[in-house]
């Protein structure tokens, strides 16, 4: 196994991160769904004094908030100056793609496709984005491989305590992405550790405990309540903790099933495989006897990929050939895990026997992430959160194992496949850069304009969401400017019209407002509401999450919807404001004159 350092940069692995980069901040100018506002006021309520978790029942992990909150302090509130901390996450983003496939086994050219194809497949499901939590999570992952890279089998003190500050933080981030990267590190730690394991160990967890408390106390809560708000509630958030703690077992049963049922999903499988074949077949028949390659071969090959891939057009809009890529890879990888947890035993029961270089331990780090993702769609059939995990096991593939990559056959099937993951990412994050439920972004630079609101500087907003936002801001500010206002489901209109959540109320999403919360919510409108209401009325996604969360049970949120519709049929509060907006009804309500 070639277990030498990073290559040397050259031109295409620079060129590659450059195309990444410059591909990321356009996405990130791009990137302004309604359904925005939630880290930006969770930041200024906490700023003014409000608790994270004693007052606003947060059900989330508070890093992003503190980052969000440290922005704010730095930079002010503006909306261009809000995308530094997004460019930020980008900019490590790739410096550690691209500093982890410089160990790749191959040609620099090769690593050059290899870094855009995993930068394209990490961020090709329909909620990816630059300035939100789940791509923090992933910087602490790839920071977290690129470390113990490093470290070469002979990890320093140092270098386990910053591997455990970075376990801890993203606990912090994200609990179970945390705790999935905590797990695997400490896995892997001992194939790293040259001598002193326990005390590695040891020190690993001490770090990533106390980076962990240490973030909690800086929000101001107590540990109790950040414990009951983010873990206990937000697990029963999900269907209970019994749900989901046994999500992760039953995920590839899912999976299996989804492949099985789908005809779309298998036609995209056979067009992965028919591409990759063509590849092939011009790689070993594509030349002629003297060596050179026929023109007439090749066009032959690229006239049969092209018409292939006309034929599917429609899927690569949305990335439904790295749907397939990343369906495909969860039952392989549960596969792998197994194969890594046999080697992991055999390390232990013979400690003094060298069984495998501890290179090749470290793409258990996305493995477990993948059982871990199960904990936040409680099992289902869902591949969203496994888009960056097949892409890091792809992107350490040739770091790990460079012999199973071996050959020409092996190397064109794989820059294949990377080939058709860069063209299909590209596609689909410039068509839909953005989709979440009824949250939905043009394509790039297409109906938008810039748009200078009184607080926020320049914005770059999409024309028909700044019509509605503008017609909401006039309906409640009718009397003045207004100083109640509660956005259900997100807040986004709170921080359009600059009017702070009532009661620090600041989203009530499906799947990250507790049973509590919205129980609270309903008791304080039934008793003294707010003047004004903005409802956006979806029941499809409420249904969408009872399917999947409680088994078809009713959410909490069935009351707030009956309460609000109630009082709007009886007469005691008024529409004074409604528009179908990207699928649901946006309802602008006055609970009183």
């Amino acid at each position: 196994m070639d277990r030498s350092c990073a290559h040397p940069a050259s031109g295409w692995r620079l060129g590659a991160a450059l195309l990444c980069l410059l591909f990321g901040l356009a996405f990130i100018l791009n990137i302004h769904p309604i359904g925005d506002g939630l880290w930006f006021w969770y930041a200024v309520l906490l700023r003014n004094g409000q608790r994270l978790y004693a007052d606003m029942h947060l059900p989330l992990q508070p890093l992003y908030v503190l980052l969000t909150l440290w922005c704010q302090e730095l930079l002010g509130k503006g909306w261009l100056v809000s995308k530094a901390l997004a460019e930020a996450q980008l900019i490590a983003y790739c410096l550690a793609l691209f500093l982890i496939a410089g160990y790749a086994a191959w040609k620099d050219w090769q690593r050059g496709i290899l870094l855009v194809a995993v930068f394209g497949l990490s961020i090709a499901s329909l909620y990816s984005r630059f300035d939100d939590y789940h791509i923090t999570g992933y910087c602490f992952e790839l920071g977290s491989i690129y470390l113990l890279l490093l470290c070469d089998e002979d990890a320093t003190l140092p270098a386990v305590v910053l591997l455990g500050v970075l376990s801890g933080l993203n606990i912090a981030n994200r609990i179970n992405d945390g705790a999935a990267l905590l797990f695997a590190v400490a896995l892997i730690l001992p194939f790293f550790a040259a001598s002193r394991k326990l005390l590695a160990l040891a020190v690993f967890y001490c770090s990533a405990v106390l980076t962990l408390l240490g973030v909690v106390a800086l929000t101001g809560d107590s540990v109790r309540n950040w414990a009951v708000n983010s873990i206990v509630h937000a697990a029963a958030i999900k269907g209970g903790q019994r749900n989901v703690l046994a999500s992760p077992f039953g995920y590839p049963w899912h999976i299996a099933k989804a492949i099985t049922r789908d005809k779309g999903l298998q036609h995209n499988i056979a067009y992965i495989a028919l591409v990759i074949l063509t590849c092939v077949l011009m790689q070993q028949f594509g030349r002629r006897a003297d060596g050179r390659w026929s023109a007439w071969k090749i066009a032959l090959g690229i006239a049969a990929i092209a018409l292939m891939s006309y034929r599917l057009r429609g899927s690569f809009q949305y990335g439904v050939p790295m749907d397939a890529i990343t369906f495909l890879a969860v039952p392989l990888s549960y596969a792998f895990i197994l194969l890594l947890a046999i080697q992991w035993i055999r390390m232990l029961s013979q400690p003094s026997r060298r069984i495998w270089p501890a290179r090749r331990m470290l793409p258990l780090i996305p493995l477990l992430q993948i059982p871990g993702s199960a904990l936040s769609s409680r099992g289902g059939p869902s591949v969203l959160e496994v888009y960056p995990q097949a892409a890091f096991l792809f992107l350490l593939l040739p770091v790990c194992y460079p012999e199973w990559l071996r050959g020409k056959l092996r190397e064109t099937i794989c820059l294949s496949l990377a080939g058709i993951i860069a063209v299909s990412a590209a596609i689909a994050k410039t068509r839909h850069p953005y989709h979440w439920h009824h949250f939905v972004d043009h394509a790039l630079f297409q109906d938008r304009e810039w748009y200078r609101p009184p607080l926020y500087g320049p914005m770059y907003i999409e024309r028909e969401q700044l019509h509605l936002m503008q017609a909401m801001c006039a309906e409640i500010g009718q009397d003045g400017p207004p100083t109640e206002l509660l956005s259900i489901t997100n807040p986004y209109p709170n921080y359009f019209c600059n009017v702070a959540p009532w009661h620090g109320y600041v989203q009530t999403w499906y799947d990250t407002a507790s049973q509590q919360a919205i129980g609270a919510l309903v008791g304080e409108l039934q008793a003294a509401p707010p003047k004004w209401i903005v409802y956006q009325r979806a029941l499809d996604s409420m249904e969408a999450h009872e399917t999947v969360f409680t088994g078809g049970r009713p959410l909490p949120h069935r009351a707030l919807d009956r309460l609000i519709m109630d009082r709007i049929a009886t007469g005691q509060w008024t529409i004074v404001g409604r528009q179908d907006f990207e699928g649901a009804d946006w309802i602008v309500v006055r609970t009183h004159p």
